[in-house]
């Protein structure tokens, strides 16, 4: 019977379906302009046949499940690892080949192993697992449910007894080595639990046989996608070591040094809060130890291998805990027949693989070796057991609780496996809160969901608790808090009380179980490093236990809100960072500018008056840090103008998104000129910018705003900054700090206002900041930065599902499905708390992830079930079409980008312990390159090739003493160090350049002698991070704050500070590949003149004269990175190239040369060898050569000889295309590094 409920779902679906179809194709072609890359490994050959071959080979375990035979686990099993060795060979064969037969006997002996670890590892954690969950929680295996909760408590014990070794340093290889021989243990003694599990597994086969053609080929595309999806995973986790280049990440770096250390460094080391799934990579370092990089397989190789696993048990563990929702809804009514929950669970196992084979999910462990996956698969597994939980007290009879623990096991588990997910990293405490709003909205009603949520938001902005201090002041917490206790005591009030108490005991066991849990793990940590650095307060350590604490080994970070830009994201990382500050110098009171530089002997805490205790006041608070850097890589400073279509390039046109069509709705809200903002300040200073140009003006808008608001502080901040100005009479000076405050108010207004202006002809432009349109800017990359990052590509299909949640949410409320509405409000609670919480950095937001994909799986299996009219019933199957549709474009984008990954050359050769190497050789036919097969072809090989640089430094520092600290920016050196004790990590310059904000030489050194910093290790790449818009901060803390119009220092950065240290004799250069930092920072003035004035070129001559005669000190810090620097680059490329030419004749040229191809030699050795080689003039048998000199030294000594045979052949072009190449790869290299050592 039709009903005007029936037609507004008709009328709801066609809307939706035409939104979709929209919003799709405006979406696809923004997202493929915005992601040019795609369109090459589309049109790869050797991508598509990996995809192909792949997809045959997973066949292998396919055929297996749908043959007619009975079926068996221990078929399947090995079915899929065949596979795997099957896919490992022909991926190798894509990506170069292996060498010869013994790197194909070696291929299968590696992989073999690492598929053994594997499944011993998860077969253990399984079996012992079980054993538990019969014993005492006395349940058996029956269900899929059982299977995974076993899982998961063997490796909850498994994660906790390592962690408790890691923080009493009892850490040792012999105590890994004895687990492992416990799960082989295990898996003999509890092999009765397999024929359970292939029981169970059985039927689900069964079943699927059975089932619909239609069906079966849905699963069936599914699972090979699947398979496809652990066959990439598994081959691009095959490497020698991390690939986290970028910041010597935590989620490598910090588990390889516990094992090195047997334990968590508490002083004199990299300190971390010890997150869980940092403890399970720490457990592969330490198990591969003993054999070091010498072996076949690398610790870090195991590490990275088997933290990709971590993918696969988030993909286990999600569908696991859809199945579990799905049941769930069938119980309610919601899902009302099988082939409704079928679809449900097929849909949502495509959003799961659409995450994992993203940009973003893959990049999480297939390049950047993080941790985020491992803590996906806590949650998935926390929200399976939570929703068992429910399921668990529903059916109760609530009025005979018992408070008896064995009774409970449900209330536990969830919270327990809760607790494990936060512990593994913060960001799950996100879930924690989402799923509490699904147990209020469950047992108490709606109202409670909306009150909770609100009290939630008010806790949090009175915490300041990561970012939300930019979003929610205290005040407006406050509020929020009144609203939420209204709201929830409206919801009591109208719920049975007797029912409220009876669903308090039960869930009360189970926040308990949480909040015991976190304290005993982490709180235990958390009070021992607070003792041992003198910081103890309960206030700390509750706050650090229920949000987070990230310690570090900087004793000097400080916050400064009234400094911070307005929209941030942390982290969570362990980052020795000053956030934001002033970027005035302010003139020191002791030992300051205004004191001359004094040379080290003269150096001491008394001769430049200051003390012990003042040694670091009235340093500046360094602008910028990790937050504000965060987000200019992942969010964007600025605005987004979206101009009137009549306006727009086709470039404009194709990327705008959903906006190209939607920007006359955009009008809609947006249509008179001015400025848009719940921000008053902002709103004001766009409104009336004259007045953030005085005192006055900033004042009179103060006069306006609560004190203790964040709008207040950043004002306070401005009138601290104008009260700096009024003090200098420097005119560059002044003009300088002018320009701060402008940009810091620009900054602000932009990043806080959407601007509406007209040009001449009438037409509008809209500018919207980035900030506000997250998540459409980590998809469509419309920030600033990471133009064509993996990292920043989600997919376009992203858009699509949340307009599907919003939907979902509009139907589940018309259609007064109360389970549905509170499954979406909190769902959308979620984003919400995400956005306030890690300002919409979308890595963040793995356990949201899971949310949305389980509220639109439910939501788009109504769509497809049959409706009231065939209109609504058909344009609902369209709907989901569009989005399967996008999913299989997005899938395919997904496999190619993925097959396009990877190693070749070394990284492949290494999979089979072969490697083949190019030497010079001398011979009985002369001196020459000859192919040489390398047996026993290891990590360290690879690294010797890829990062042969380092060892220089590696090998300088190889017997330092503890106290003999290192101070690293922005290297992948630190991962590489043996001795890890006393490590600094600046990598982002904040450190050092705090402590030389005073610009006294002296002063910087007796702070690194403080510090018991010997040791400095920059990467002058550095300097090529986060450039843009809002980010320029991190250039000047690297180089300097430089005034180009008169090319002088307003402010010394990084390198122009080390050049005075040099200068005044603090410190002196180790090793570099850089050659324009070597010649800068070893060359007098003398020589350098000399260099300058043998240049041929006039104009050449005559810039670099001027240039040094003018400044020497920030002449010798461009050269020694002349490529950030356009329009001088050629004068500073030409000066060092005239440099190494001239030393090319003298043993200094030689050291150059080796420097340059990161070459260990003895200079003095290759000279006498090269004079022999010249004299021999071919008649003599140089072979014992060969003996005498290292194939490093031999290298060296090739180049050498090929740079000379030409210009004797007068070949000048031959001759400078060398020197060029060398030149090129040294001074815009990827991989750079400048050593210094302070001298004492």
């Amino acid at each position: 019977m039709f009903s005007l409920k029936a037609l507004g779902n008709s009328l709801g679906i066609i809307l939706l379906t035409l939104f979709m179809g929209g919003v799709g194709i405006e979406a696809y072609h923004a997202y493929m302009m915005n992601h040019t890359y795609y369109y090459d490994m589309m049109s790869g050959g050797s991508n598509w046949q990996l995809i192909i071959g792949f997809s045959l080979i997973a066949l292998l375990p396919l055929w297996i499940l749908f043959q007619k035979r009975v079926f068996t686990l221990k078929a399947l099993g090995i079915s899929t690892i065949l596979m795997i060795i099957i896919g490992g060979f022909f991926h190798v064969v894509m990506k170069g080949g292996l060498v010869g037969t013994t790197g194909f006997v070696m291929f299968l002996i590696n992989i073999i192993l690492l598929l053994t670890i594997i499944t011993i590892f998860l077969g253990g954690l399984y079996v012992g697992g079980a054993w538990v969950y019969k014993r005492y929680v006395k349940h058996t295996i029956t269900s899929w449910a059982d299977m995974m909760l076993a899982l998961g408590i063997g490796l909850g014990i498994f994660l906790l007894l390592n962690y408790i070794l890691i923080f009493t340093q009892l850490f040792f290889p012999i105590l890994a080595r004895i687990q492992f021989a416990g799960f082989i243990r295990l898996l003999w003694s509890q092999r009765s639990v397999w024929k359970e599990t292939s029981a169970i597994v059985g039927g689900t086969i069964e079943s699927l046989r059975e089932s619909e053609l239609s069906y079966k080929v849905i699963i069936l595309s599914l699972l090979l996608l699947t398979c496809l999806y652990i066959l990439f995973s598994f081959n691009l986790s095959f490497i020698p070591y991390s690939t986290a280049w970028d910041a010597n990440h935590a989620y490598m770096y910090f588990p390889k040094v516990w094992s090195l250390n047997n334990g968590l460094f508490f002083s004199e080391g990299p300190i971390m809060t010890p997150h869980l799934w940092m403890v399970y990579i720490a457990y592969w370092f330490s198990l591969f130890k003993p054999f070091g990089t010498s072996f076949i397989i690398s610790p870090d190789t195991l590490a990275v291998v088997m933290n990709n696993i971590s993918g696969w048990l988030a993909l286990f563990f999600g569908l696991g805990s859809l199945s579990t929702i799905i049941t769930y809804f069938k119980e309610k009514n919601i899902i009302t027949t099988d082939t409704q929950g079928q679809y449900a669970m097929s849909l949502g196992w495509m959003y799961f693989l659409l995450w994992l084979m993203s940009g973003m999910g893959a990049f999480l462990v297939f390049v950047d070796n993080k941790t985020d996956l491992g803590v996906m698969s806590l949650t998935m597994l926390a929200i399976m057991s939570g929703f068992l939980f429910i399921k668990s007290i529903t059916h109760k009879n609530l009025e005979t609780f018992s408070r008896r623990i064995s009774e409970n096991i449900p209330a536990l588990l969830s919270g327990s496996f809760f607790a494990l997910a936060v512990l593994s990293k913060p960001t799950a405490f996100q879930d924690v809160i989402i799923f509490f709003l699904f147990l209020i909205g469950t047992f108490i009603g709606i109202f409670g969901v909306i009150g909770i949520f609100f009290l939630v938001l008010a806790v949090l902005g009175k915490a300041e608790a990561m970012s939300m201090v930019f979003y929610v002041s205290k005040n407006l917490a406050t509020k929020l808090g009144l609203i939420g206790l209204i709201s929830s005591a409206t919801q009591i009030m109208i719920s049975r009380k007797n029912r409220l108490w009876q669903i308090f005991k039960p869930i009360l066991y189970r926040g308990l179980s949480i909040v015991i849990l976190l304290f005993t793990i982490k709180g235990t940590y958390l009070t021992t490093y607070h003792l041992i650095n003198n910081s103890f307060s309960f206030s700390t350590i509750i706050k650090g236990v229920l949000l987070s604490d990230n310690t570090s080994t900087s004793s000097n970070t400080k916050n400064s809100y009234q400094k911070r830009i307005a929209f941030v994201a942390d982290t969570g990382e362990s980052d020795n960072l000053i956030t934001s500050g002033n970027t005035t110098t302010q003139p020191m009171q002791n030992g300051g500018t205004s004191l001359p530089d004094l040379k080290p002997n003269q150096c001491t805490i008394s001769s430049t008056g200051l003390t012990q205790d003042s040694l670091y006041t009235n340093l500046e608070e360094i602008e910028g840090g990790g937050l504000i850097e965060d987000l200019g890589r992942y969010i964007g400073f600025g605005q987004r103008v979206f101009s009137h279509p009549k306006t727009r390039t086709t470039i404009e046109q194709n990327s705008y998104g959903p906006f190209a069509r939607g920007y006359h709705l955009l009008k809609v809200f947006f249509h008179t000129p001015g400025c848009y903002s719940l921000n008053t300040t902002a709103d004001k200073l766009c409104e009336n910018p004259t007045a953030g140009q005085s005192v006055q003006g900033i004042q009179s808008i103060m006069n306006t705003i609560d004190t203790g608001s964040n709008q207040y502080k950043f004002l306070q901040g401005i009138m601290e900054d104008y009260k700096e100005l009024s003090k200098e009479t420097d005119p560059t000076r002044q003009s300088s700090l002018s320009g701060e405050i402008a940009k810091r108010i620009t900054t602000y207004v932009t990043s806080n206002v959407v601007q509406v202006t007209k040009d001449i002809q009438g037409y509008t432009s809209i500018a919207i900041p980035y900030a506000f349109l997250t998540p459409f800017n980590v998809i469509f990359n419309w920030s600033l930065q990471n133009l064509s990052s993996y990292y920043t590509d989600i997919g376009f299909i992203w858009i699509l599902s949340f307009i599907l949640l919003i939907a979902g949410t509009i139907s589940s409320i018309y259609n007064k499905q109360k389970e549905l509405i509170v499954l979406h409000l909190v769902t959308l609670a979620g984003w919400i708390i995400w956005r306030f919480l890690a300002s919409g950095i979308i890595w963040y937001a793995v356990g949201i992830i899971a949310w949305t994909t389980f509220s639109n799986a439910l939501f788009l299996s109504q769509l497809l079930i049959k409706k009231a009219t065939p209109i609504s019933s058909r344009a609902g199957k369209i709907a989901v079409g569009i989005l399967i549709l996008a999913a299989l474009i997005q899938t395919l984008f997904n496999l190619t980008r993925i097959a396009s990954q990877g190693g070749s050359g070394p990284f492949v050769r290494y999979k089979g312990s072969t490697g083949k190497e190019v030497q010079f050789l001398f011979s009985a036919q002369g001196f020459g390159q000859q192919e040489v097969i390398q047996y026993n072809y290891n990590a360290q090989d690879v690294f010797n090739l890829q990062f042969g640089h380092y060892n220089a430094f590696i090998n300088y520092v190889k017997t330092r003493k503890d106290d003999d600290g290192v101070l690293i920016a922005g290297t992948y050196l630190q991962y590489f160090l043996d001795n890890q004790n006393n490590i600094i990590s600046d990598g982002l310059l904040t450190n050092l350049r705090q402590w030389g904000s005073d610009e006294n030489t002296c002063n910087l050194n007796l702070r690194l002698q403080d510090k018991k910093i010997k040791y400095l290790v920059i990467d002058p790449n550095i300097g090529s991070v986060v450039q843009g818009e809002g980010n320029s901060s991190l250039f000047d803390r690297f180089m300097a704050k430089i005034d180009t119009t008169t090319n002088t220092i307003i402010e010394h950065g990084t390198m122009t500070m080390l050049v005075k240290m040099i200068e005044d004799g603090y410190l002196k250069l180790i090793n570099t590949n850089n050659m324009g930092a070597k010649y800068a920072y070893t060359l007098s003035d003398q020589e350098l003149l000399a260099h300058i004035t043998s240049i041929s070129d006039p104009q050449l001559q005559s810039y670099l004269t001027q240039s040094f005669a003018s400044d020497a000190t920030l002449f010798r810090a461009k050269m020694a990175v002349p490529r950030f620097f356009n329009k001088e680059a050629q004068y500073y490329f030409a000066l060092i190239g005239n440099i190494f030419q001239s030393r090319l004749a003298k043993v200094d040229g030689i050291s150059d040369m080796a420097d340059i191809l990161g070459k260990q030699v003895d200079p003095i050795n290759v000279s006498k060898a090269l004079s022999l080689v010249n004299s021999s003039q071919g008649k003599v048998n140089l072979t014992d050569l060969n003996k005498e000199l290292s194939n490093d030294e031999r290298t060296v000594l090739g180049y050498y000889l090929a740079i000379q045979s030409r210009s004797k052949a007068n070949d000048a072009k031959g001759t400078q295309e060398i020197i060029n190449q060398l030149l090129q790869s040294s001074l815009a290299g990827g991989s750079q590094l400048i050593t210094f050592e302070r001298v004492q």
